[in-house]
């Protein structure tokens, strides 16, 4: 007590010379006054060529008045001796002049070369890049400082802060893309939006979208194979892209530029989690709601990434790579199924003859919470979030110079991912869906959720060679890339198979298999004046590209049994009571029928 009383003493003391101190001060102030007079200073802005320029920003520093320049490049603006005018407009170096008592101040921009050097290679035919101000449609430029800004560590995630109309989102309870995240472009199809890296087409996944999710009945690119470390910049068309691209990109066009010619070593470690209350309601036997709250840790998340320049003769590669660790998420309620145990799946079944409805159902509904609660019965059953995974990728790209006008490149990523995700709780009602002992009863006596796991591979090699012919410029490619998707599936079980005494739980599902060759010949020209026209780009070129698609089927017990017809008892309507008549079973788990097509299409450019 006697600690708190000095504590709070030793406040009051400090608050009263602080007081104190600022009623001096304001005393002192009050003595002084100064007249500052303003005038008004005027001008011309000019560029480096003595040519006007209208629209250039004139704002006095640490205030709100500002000005811009009329179509003839003059200004003018109050001004106070002192005082600093700041000239600024987009593409030119900033300027700030301190104005003394010369009030003509008339200025030349100068260009700004860090500006001009953010390049882009889309949004026109040409070969060489162009800065992101030429190009005859808008190019997001995303940079690599801009990637690094967010607690994000996949490439989808953090588009979705910085490109605008990009959207990736994360799926649960729906078997793959629960570890493919499906990306878009104003709210368009993942198929509709062409990937590229480095300019060359990127190859999409294996995966075909069929649940409700988003992009279903599509197949996208997954972006997040790409370390964010191997990244110089993302370069995101919109507007115009199906024009320059063709049908897969109506909804626009995303280029990663990898990073090339890099110096040094540069690594980053990222850990995180979320942290959150969850509340909710829930409804009780009584026609009413009980109120939840659950404070919740998950989604750990630890990531470490790399990028080292090594240099290759009179060139050079870079080497990326990124290990992402990724805990998963669940933000799930209670299950309010009204029977866990007894009566009928998904609803009540027929009141016996003689009962009423109302009264049978309560009765049900009461029996059934006594015996879930003897059982030790969690109704928190299903895992409503992000599934868990890990990603393992390394990405190398490069170019040797051959001569003086001609250049070989390449690049070559790998990634390998491992996640589990989660399907639809069967709980114990759920007879048809129950594998069955040797002696008929429930393998799973309290119900069970299958998981569903995923290991994805992913490859891709591009081999190219640029060199000047004459005035035009020759690009020759060649890009591979391959994914394969294998699932399995554990803590599950299949109905169809005869009772026995083992259950199998696991099992090899099946494996999607994609691969893409792409190759591409394009010329290009540039006219730096024809007729009134200035700086006409002439190009054409040609792209043979073969997709190749497979699916292999999985273990034979993933799937066999559906010609067995089996019927099982079904679920009694009291505890320890006898079977409420029989039902037939269904095969749980679905094959993929063995399968393979390739096919070949051949695209021209048009001038």
């Amino acid at each position: 007590m006697k600690n708190q009383f000095l504590l709070c003493l030793t406040l009051l003391t400090a608050c009263s010379i602080r007081v104190s101190w600022g009623q001096q001060l304001l005393a002192s102030n009050s003595q002084k006054t100064t007249t500052i007079s303003a005038d008004q200073a005027r001008g011309k802005i000019t560029d480096a060529g003595g040519a006007a320029m209208p629209g250039v920003s004139v704002v006095v520093k640490g205030s709100s008045r500002g000005t811009v320049t009329n179509p003839e490049g003059r200004y003018s603006i109050d001004i106070r001796v002192g005082e600093t005018l700041v000239f600024s407009f987009v593409g030119y170096q900033t300027q700030e002049i301190k104005v003394g008592s010369d009030l003509s101040i008339n200025v030349s921009m100068s260009e700004d070369s860090k500006f001009l050097t953010e390049v882009t290679v889309i949004g026109s035919r040409a070969a060489t890049a162009r800065t992101n101000i030429e190009t005859a449609a808008p190019v997001d430029v995303i940079t690599t400082k801009e990637l690094k800004g967010f607690s994000q560590v996949d490439i989808g995630q953090i588009l979705n802060y910085v490109a605008p109309s990009f959207s990736s989102n994360r799926q649960t309870v729906s078997d793959g893309t629960d570890h493919i995240d499906p990306a878009s472009l104003r709210g368009l199809g993942p198929d509709q939006v062409l990937v590229l890296v480095n300019g060359k087409r990127r190859h999409t996944t294996a995966l075909v979208n069929i649940n409700g999710t988003v992009g279903r009945g599509s197949v996208g690119t997954d972006m997040n194979v790409i370390p964010v470390a191997a990244v110089e910049r993302i370069e995101v068309l919109r507007d115009g892209a199906a024009a320059q691209y063709g049908s897969d990109a109506i909804a626009g066009v995303i280029n990663v530029v990898l990073k090339k010619n890099y110096d040094g070593l540069s690594a980053s470690l990222t850990g995180g989690a979320n942290m959150t209350t969850l509340n909710y309601a829930a409804p009780n036997i009584t026609g009413g709601t009980n109120k939840y709250s659950e404070k919740i840790t998950d989604g750990e998340v630890v990531q470490f990434d790399f990028s080292k320049g090594l240099r290759l003769g009179k060139g050079g590669v870079t080497i990326s790579g990124q290990y992402n660790q990724r805990g998963r998420t669940n933000r799930s309620g209670l299950d309010n199924a009204p029977t866990i145990y007894l009566g009928t799946s998904g609803g009540f079944p027929a009141t016996p003859t003689g009962q009423d409805v109302n009264t049978f159902r309560k009765g049900l509904i009461a029996a059934d919470a006594a015996y879930a609660s003897q059982q030790g019965y969690d109704r928190q059953n299903m895992v409503f979030g992000n599934s868990n995974s890990k990603n393992l990728g390394l990405f190398l790209n490069g170019g040797l110079p051959v001569g003086k006008a001609s250049e070989v490149y390449f690049s070559a990523g790998v990634t390998h991912r491992t996640g589990t995700g989660y399907g639809n709780n069967r709980i114990p009602v759920s007879r048809a869906q129950q594998p069955l002992a040797a002696d008929g009863s429930l393998y799973y006596p309290n119900g069970f959720l299958p998981g569903i796991g995923s290991a994805i591979n992913d490859e891709s090699v591009l081999v190219g060679f640029k060199t000047k012919l004459g005035e035009w410029r020759m690009d020759l490619s060649n890009t591979f890339g391959a994914n394969a998707f294998t699932f399995s599936v554990f803590n599950s079980g299949n109905a169809s198979l005869p009772n026995s005494s083992s259950i199998q739980t696991e099992f090899d599902a099946g494996t999607l298999k994609f691969d893409q060759n792409t190759t591409n010949l394009d010329f290009s020209r540039m006219y730096s004046k024809v007729g009134a026209i200035t700086g006409l780009n002439v190009a054409f070129g040609a792209e043979l590209r073969r997709d190749h698609y497979q699916i292999q089927a999985g273990e034979l017990n993933s799937y066999t049994g559906a010609d067995l017809k089996k019927t099982v008892p079904g679920a009694p309507l009291v505890v320890g009571g006898p079977a409420n008549g029989t039902t037939l079973v269904y095969p749980v788990h679905r094959y993929f029928r063995a399968f393979s097509q390739a096919t070949k299409s051949t695209k021209r450019v048009q001038t």
